[in-house]
């Protein structure tokens, strides 16, 4: 199967590209590791596969429009 005839069946059938469904999940991810750890915004960025935490902080504020932090103080946390 070719590359793009990858991605369009993958559109289809999930309705987000690849691209946009492996950055959803990173944010899921470090969703989780907020809501259940202690772990630093640094070391929850390095686990989701973030070159830094400025990257990932950049990516939640543009799918969920509040900042790791923010999103952490919602679970009674730092």
């Amino acid at each position: 199967m070719s590359e793009s005839s990858f991605r369009r069946k993958f559109e289809t059938e999930l309705g987000l590209s690849p691209q946009q469904y492996v950055a959803r999940a990173r944010i899921n991810r470090a969703q989780s590791l907020i809501e259940t750890t202690a772990l630093s915004i640094a070391d929850i960025a390095r686990r989701c596969g973030y070159p830094s935490a400025g990257a990932m902080r950049y990516a939640f504020v543009r799918t969920l429009d509040v900042t790791p932090r923010e999103y952490r103080r919602t679970f009674g946390g730092g």
